[in-house]
């Protein structure tokens, strides 16, 4: 039996939720007590915990890193319920992201013919825009580089011989183009 500080009754240890600190290892306001307390000062809690949050982001970061790493298949189910739940959200940030990292989203999608065979190399389109004096290797009209994708007439790399078709992801066989070049050449 314990005394709930807040009401005063004597409840069972089951009344009282566990606290670590504590020397009998149960809090000192009961589970009742303790959620008309949180009702009442709900606002002034969420305040506090979130201007504790933005004043200590890296001790934020280093528990946020422990917890996950500590429990793995609890985050990957949540995160793969969460985006099951919200496909929207999914494809607005992976858009978004490919619009920001448009070398890294595309040395992604490449690294996937690895799998399959296809000879690869890391390559950046800053770089082979650079050799190819930023003019397309189809039509031959200047691209210009500040255009990002989904934009027609952003850069976009160029297999000289598809890959479908047994060509290398390698800078010998890529030049930059236009998206829209690159899209109506298709694999031919």
């Amino acid at each position: 039996m314990k005394r709930c500080s807040t009401c005063g009754c004597e409840k069972g240890l089951e009344d009282f939720s566990k606290c670590s600190s504590s020397p009998d290892g149960r809090q000192w306001r009961c589970k009742a007590c303790y959620a008309a307390y949180y009702r009442e000062h709900r606002q002034r809690i969420k305040d506090n915990v979130s201007r504790w949050q933005r004043e200590n982001k890296d001790a934020r970061a280093v528990i946020t890193k422990q917890y996950r790493d500590t429990h793995v298949a609890e985050v990957r189910a949540y995160n793969a319920d969460w985006q099951r739940a919200h496909p929207d959200n999914m494809k607005a940030a992976y858009r978004q992201y490919r619009v920001t990292h448009p070398d890294y989203a595309s040395e992604q999608h490449h690294r996937r013919r690895l799998r399959i065979g296809v000879a690869f190399q890391s390559i950046s389109r800053t770089e082979i825009g650079e050799r190819d004096g930023w003019v397309c290797g189809i039509c031959g009209g200047p691209i210009d580089r500040e255009l990002v994708w989904p934009d027609r007439m952003s850069q976009s790399l160029d297999h000289i011989l598809p890959l479908s078709l047994g060509g290398s992801h390698t800078v010998d066989n890529v030049r930059i183009t236009h998206l829209d070049c690159n899209v109506k050449r298709g694999r031919g």
